[in-house]
């Protein structure tokens, strides 16, 4: 694993339990099993199994557990795993695909989180690059691919102030644009995927203000968009028209948000175009 389970110390009630048994408990059993299945030394291919197969109803048990373990930071390398064979799940229109995509949205909303809950540690944006590359490869996933890419973007503006030396606000602008170019990358010419994808990176931003991520002040807000617009793709467009819309109105629209709306509704780009002359 990543972070091994076993590396933990054990616990004499854990190391009695096999996971064959586990898998056969029903919702109770299972749930208490994800409170202390960190110190779990056995192995946990009955859980993996379960987890990734639709047709099996203590799966969904496996996937909260497989949660819970990530939410502690651990189990990476076994979440990697189901999302692997849940993504190589041919497309089933009933309800099998629906359960598949079900555990498969659970656990990327996990994966996403891990950056901002572990906002010092390099492996979160190991653990959210494998994921979003096996993600990306289907339509189907590309809003799950585009959530985590989201968190890895945004939460730079955490994780830059546990660098050595002060940061400038050019250098912090940058590294979020460029993580903002990641997801513009995934996104690509789907409106509907851009709209929401801007409207998300607007609310991790900015939140109700500024002061939600104390990194991002207004200068380094404006040179994010700047450094949006100055793109030439579709999705660059929308993720700036969302940062604009909301730090606009949070500002009362001075000259310098107003300039970069002004410059948005001249984009050769009709729906952004338009999107910005909806804005305001």
């Amino acid at each position: 694993m990543s972070r091994c389970v076993s590396r933990r110390r054990s616990k004499p009630s854990a190391a009695r339990t096999s996971l064959a048994e586990v898998s056969r408990v029903r919702f109770r059993g299972s749930r208490a099993f994800g409170t202390w299945a960190r110190w779990y030394e056995g192995d946990l291919g009955n859980l993996l199994e379960s987890a990734a197969d639709p047709g099996d109803p203590a799966g969904q048990e496996s996937v909260q557990i497989l949660v819970a373990l990530l939410r502690d930071g651990l189990g990476t390398s076994e979440a990697i795993t189901v999302v692997e064979r849940l993504t190589a799940l041919p497309a089933d229109p009933g309800p099998a695909g629906t359960v598949a995509m079900r555990r498969l949205r659970a656990i990327t909303r996990a994966v996403s989180q891990a950056p901002d809950q572990f906002p010092r540690e390099d492996w979160p944006a190991s653990l959210c690059a494998r994921v979003v590359t096996l993600l990306r490869g289907s339509p189907r996933f590309l809003s799950y691919a585009t959530d985590i890419a989201i968190a890895v973007a945004c939460q730079h503006a955490d994780s830059l102030a546990g660098t050595a030396g002060p940061v400038s606000d050019a250098d912090r602008a940058g590294w979020i644009a460029d993580g903002l170019g990641e997801v513009a990358a995934l996104i690509g010419d789907r409106p509907a995927l851009a709209v929401a994808a801007a409207r998300d990176v607007a609310r991790s931003l900015l939140g109700n203000g500024y002061r939600s991520r104390p990194e991002v002040g207004a200068a380094v807000l404006l040179d994010i968009c700047a450094r949006l617009i100055s793109r030439p793709d579709l999705a660059s467009g929308f993720l700036a028209c969302g940062l604009v819309g909301r730090g606009g109105s949070q500002a009362s629209w001075p000259q310098e948000w107003t300039g970069l709306l002004e410059t948005l509704r001249r984009s050769p780009h009709e729906e952004v175009s338009r999107m910005a002359w909806e804005t305001r």
